[in-house]
């Protein structure tokens, strides 16, 4: 979500524009697949493919999703590593003592200071401790925290789209490009409400 200016800006206004598009079809005719097959008996999309394609596809499915979020969940605390490093580098900068923490894009390990790997181990122990929480609640409140984040960084962009709107130089902007890859890639991520869109629906038929 952080970087999708950079790379919508990459990728070229219309290409951006027919990409997100694209993505937004693809995972909204999924989805609706998923919906139309799915019966009253039903609790999971797991439930669904056992009963249309029988248990090998099943396990099929089992073992794709599982890979998949394992991945993503990687690259996940990669991002989280990463903004959380900036703000800490940003406020060490702001208060002068930039000699505390190491340099942003180092490629050696560095322990003599605060440090990406030292941020890491940090933030591996209550990342890991979210493993074993049982009572999602609290999950659950932190995810609309999150949102309302998500909310004041769109309010954000579009600030500083239409303040610096005059003074943009149309001519550095590429409308088509081929480097459509991390585009493609970061909108590859609303994919991952798939194996949980039965689980909505079920829950909005209980409400």
């Amino acid at each position: 979500m952080l970087t999708m200016p950079i790379l919508f800006l990459r990728a070229g206004i219309l290409t951006g524009i027919l990409v997100i598009l694209l993505s937004g079809f693809i995972s909204y005719t999924t989805c609706r697949i998923y919906v139309t097959h799915l019966a009253k008996g039903d609790t999971d999309i797991e439930d669904s493919i056992k009963r249309i394609l029988g248990s090998k596809w099943e396990r099929a499915f089992k073992l794709i999703t599982g890979y998949y979020l394992v991945f993503l969940n990687i690259i996940y605390v990669e991002l989280i590593i990463d903004q959380l490093y900036n703000v800490i580098y940003f406020f060490m900068n702001l208060l002068e003592h930039s000699d505390w923490i190491s340099p942003k894009g180092v490629p050696q390990l560095v322990f003599d200071r605060f440090s990406v790997q030292y941020l890491s181990l940090i933030c591996f122990l209550p990342l890991l401790g979210m493993i074993f929480i049982k009572d999602l609640s609290f999950l659950v409140r932190l995810t609309a925290l999150g949102f309302i984040s998500v909310l004041i960084y769109l309010a954000f962009l579009f600030y500083a789209f239409f303040s610096n709107l005059q003074i943009v130089d149309w001519s550095t902007i590429p409308w088509f490009s081929t480097n459509l890859g991390n585009l493609a890639g970061s909108c590859a991520i609303a994919f991952t409400i798939h194996p949980t869109v039965a689980l909505i629906v079920k829950r909005n038929e209980l409400q």
